[in-house]
């Protein structure tokens, strides 16, 4: 079995798509592409074409997705950042906890219509905490 990566021949760019066969891989050549023998990583690696009679794979920095990520020399990928990471994860916990409280809610709400005491103040506990939360949001 053989594998191969296809790219753009204008710049080289992999497109991230690949190909395993035993035969020729021919008719499965997306358009406007070109197929070379190999499982390339299209994020850190590119097709040098300056020379079409000899194709070489070189290191390649793909442009930064967006201000949110950082390049990381040591895997040649872009990551995204420790600041937006962190973001990111407080904001899924965040979002979490409304849902556990907001799961909660209609037994105190039940028990609130029923006239237990407390209820009406856990009920503003919940809400009061759900505001707090969307505001990390």
């Amino acid at each position: 079995m053989k594998t191969y990566s296809f790219y753009n021949p204008d710049s080289g760019i992999f497109t991230g798509e690949k190909f395993v066969t035993n035969n020729l891989v021919g008719r499965q050549v997306p358009d406007g592409c070109r197929a070379i023998e190999g499982n390339f990583d299209h994020l850190c690696v590119r097709v040098d074409v300056s020379d079409p009679d000899c194709l070489v794979v070189v290191d390649y920095q793909a442009p930064r997705p967006d201000a949110g990520f950082e390049w990381h020399a040591d895997v040649s990928k872009w990551k995204v950042s420790d600041a937006v990471q962190t973001f990111i994860d407080s904001r899924a916990a965040a979002l979490r906890r409304i849902s556990q409280i907001e799961a909660a809610q209609p037994r105190t709400i039940r028990e609130f219509a029923l006239g237990f005491a407390g209820a009406a103040e856990r009920l503003k506990a919940m809400d009061d905490e759900i505001t707090s939360l969307r505001s990390e949001l």
